[in-house]
Order: structure tokens, then C-alpha cells, then sequence
């Protein structure tokens, strides 16, 4: 452990702090902080916008740890995001219903004339549906995730346990609809 100890200060690297909960492994009733980022002035200073995120609980003992290097910059929003076609939207049952909808009423627009004037439109409709319909998986993400934190926080038992593996699946499912792809 000297030796591990020794190469951290050798390579003059500092706890980089996190955001969530601070236990990031259990086992029964034990938690601790057994996980961590590690950085140097250098990478810092490369990253001044970072943040290491423990994440929730899913099928490990372990949180998983997400270093997002922008997370600072990204605080607040930003007005000039780009929107893209998210992959998420085609999982939604509803999606192809709303295609086929839109796809009427801009083709008959007459104020758009190309086929690429069209499609932006379209894709601008997605985004104002976004919101009211997709984003509620997002809403049960968060719940089932503030469920999952409720059950590993007190004492376990075999009632607990099976919900934490319902809740587990739950979530890993809801996580695989928010995965984001560009086209």
C-alpha cells in the first residue's frame, strides 16, 4: 500500500472530489468510498470544466463513475445546442404514428419547397414533441433510480433484494431508451 501511495505523490495526483452520493461500493450493510478520480495539475488545467459523477447502483456492487469533462461548461444550458434525431424516439411506439402525420402537413406546406426545407421542419415537430412524450421515461428513470437509492440505503432482506433487482432491470431498460445517437 506504500508503494501505491508512493506512485500517487510521484506522480503529484490529487482526489479530484465527486458529485452524488459519496459511497460508491456495498456489500450488505457496509458502504464505503472505495472509488476514485485521481488528476494533476496538468489535467486540470486541461479540464477546467470536469466533474467525476458516481452514478447509480445497477447490477454491480460497485457505482459506476462518469467523468464528464465539460460538465462546469454545460451548467446553466446553452442556447446554441444543435438538435439531432435522437435514436431513443424510434423505441417509442408512437414515433412512426407522429412520422406519418407530419410528413402530410409539411409536404403540403407551400412555403416549403425542398425536400431538405421539408425534413427540418419535421425534425423541428420532433423536438417540440419531444418534450411531451419521450421525456417521460426520463421521469421514470429518475424515479425508479430515487427508488432504488431508498431500498440500498436501509437494511436489506430478501424482499429488498428482489426489488432491488425489478428496480435494476427497470432502469437498465429506461437508460438504453436515453441512449442519444446522432445521425
Amino acid at each position: 500500500m506504500m508503494a501505491f501511495q508512493s506512485a500517487i505523490d510521484d506522480c503529484e495526483l490529487r482526489d479530484m472530489g465527486f458529485l452524488g452520493d459519496q459511497f460508491t461500493w456495498y456489500r450488505g450493510r457496509t458502504r464505503e468510498r472505495l472509488d476514485r478520480g485521481l488528476i494533476n495539475n496538468t489535467w486540470s488545467i486541461m479540464y477546467p470544466h470536469a466533474a467525476l459523477q458516481n452514478l447509480g447502483y445497477n447490477h454491480s456492487d460497485h457505482r459506476p463513475l462518469l467523468v464528464d469533462t465539460k460538465y462546469y461548461s454545460l451548467v446553466g444550458g446553452s442556447d446554441n445546442q444543435v438538435n439531432h434525431l435522437e435514436a431513443r424516439w424510434i423505441k417509442e411506439s408512437v414515433f412512426s404514428d407522429l412520422v406519418e402525420e407530419t410528413w402530410p402537413q409539411v409536404g403540403s406546406n407551400p412555403n416549403l419547397v425542398s425536400v431538405h426545407a421539408k425534413l427540418n421542419r419535421m425534425h423541428d415537430m420532433f423536438h417540440d414533441w419531444d418534450p411531451r412524450v419521450p421525456k417521460k421515461s426520463k421521469k421514470r428513470l429518475r424515479k425508479a433510480q430515487r427508488d432504488l437509492e431508498k431500498i440500498m440505503t436501509g437494511p436489506m432482506n430478501d424482499e429488498k433484494e428482489e426489488k432491488r433487482k425489478e428496480l435494476s432491470e427497470q432502469i437498465e431498460f429506461l437508460l438504453e431508451l436515453e441512449e442519444i445517437h446522432y445521425m
